[in-house]
């Protein structure tokens, strides 16, 4: 389905336009950061995704 579809099956339901729209900027940006970071091969080091967070078992 292209963009234009997908546009209309959620206008059929009760979210206003405006919402609608910002669904698709938020998505839009996602992608376009990914994209970015994979093409110049931004990526966190390792250690960030620890910084603050514990796991389950460590409690």
């Amino acid at each position: 389905m292209n963009g234009a579809g997908w546009f209309s099956v959620y206008r059929r339901t009760v979210i206003p336009d405006a919402d609608i729209l910002h669904i698709v900027e938020v998505a839009a940006i996602f992608n376009y950061n990914v994209r970015l970071a994979t093409a110049t091969g931004l990526f966190p080091n390792p250690g960030y995704h620890e910084l603050g967070r514990t796991s389950a078992a460590e409690g």
